[in-house]
């Protein structure tokens, strides 16, 4: 009877997204076709003699790959919120984790099937000019780089989850996933330079993403086990987030309302770190003052810090507390 009900819930959820999860395949290998036709057309442009992987393809291609995964992530929860499918879901005889798995296991199908097939029909159609250009495939170094990028596929899709279990309006989570998205390449850059600085060592010696190249077996790994540990934690998070999440709270910007002090602390302390501690922040603020803190990084990285905790802190209390009163939560009184 549980298989049953199963499978009875994998067709109704298929029914539901069946043409958004059709379309993000077919994008995905419009998109292996259409770069290999681009080489192909202009092949002295892309190709120099010699191995040729994966790694070596069009810009393009990781684009269209990253914005279909966000969508995907995105829409497969937040679209019931708009739509109200989530009570009818939430009213089935069946646990909510085995709709949150459901819905996971379609997800990841399609981004992962859609993956390989774009890299297949890549592959296949450059195949035709590899011959007199005096190119082959790297299969060892395609195949590594093909595991690492599925790896961070993952990662990626179980972000977007994140906050399309959270939070439960469409604005606020888009929004909240541009500015995570956005932001993480200058957190990175942050941590980077943090570490460095205390351990008085150059850049390079502790860029370990950098120091981990994912066309070798070392490589992978190492990428491998990275994903593996925060692909867990996002796992259990969003499954005890939906287990949890109240029908009375959907269309709020946080679904579980308990958590809005965690949340709003840990994005004021995580944005504040990532900004004032990395290269773009630094430019910013170069920017806004003409002034070069070169000469005294301390005193400018704590000005970058304590502007950004603020602007964090009270953008963050208007979409977690009062979306009504935005000019009401600049202050320092307490919100109800």
């Amino acid at each position: 009877m549980e298989e049953m009900t199963k499978q009875t819930l994998r067709g109704i959820l298929w029914r539901r997204y069946r043409w958004l999860l059709i379309v993000a395949v077919f994008v995905l290998a419009f998109t292996g076709v259409r770069v290999a036709l681009n080489i192909q057309q202009e092949p002295s442009l892309y190709l120099s003699p010699g191995a040729f992987s994966i790694a070596d393809e069009s810009v393009s291609m990781l684009f269209v790959t990253f914005v279909v995964t966000v969508v995907v992530g995105l829409t497969l929860f937040l679209s019931d919120n708009a739509t109200g499918f989530s009570e009818y879901l939430l009213s089935l005889p069946i646990a909510r984790r085995q709709i949150y798995r459901q819905k996971l296991a379609l997800a990841l199908a399609t981004i992962i099937g859609g993956y390989v097939l774009m890299q297949g029909l890549f592959i296949a159609v450059l195949q035709t000019r590899f011959h007199s250009h005096r190119n082959w495939f790297d299969w060892s170094a395609t195949g590594y780089f093909a595991l690492y990028q599925i790896a961070w596929w993952t990662v990626v899709l179980l972000v977007a989850l994140t906050f399309s279990i959270w939070v439960g309006h469409l604005v606020a989570s888009i929004f909240g996933a541009l500015i995570f998205f956005g932001s993480t390449l200058y957190g990175y850059d942050a941590l980077i330079n943090v570490v460095s600085g205390i351990a008085h060592v150059h850049y390079g010696q502790v860029d370990f993403f950098t120091n981990l190249n994912p066309t070798t077996a070392g490589g992978v790994i190492g990428h491998l086990l990275i994903c593996a540990v925060i692909i867990v934690g996002l796992y259990l998070a969003n499954q005890w987030a939906y287990e949890h999440l109240s029908l009375e709270n959907l269309g709020e910007f946080l679904l579980i309302p308990r958590l809005r002090p965690v949340v709003l602390w840990s994005t004021m302390v995580y944005l504040a770190l990532a900004v004032s501690g990395s290269q773009f922040g630094w430019s910013i603020l170069t920017i806004l003052t003409g002034h070069d803190y070169s000469d005294a990084p301390v005193l400018g990285a704590l000005v970058m810090a304590v502007v950004v905790a603020y602007l964090t802190w009270g953008l963050g209390r208007w979409l977690l507390y009062r979306p009504d009163r935005f000019y009401r939560v600049w202050g320092l009184h307490k919100l109800a």
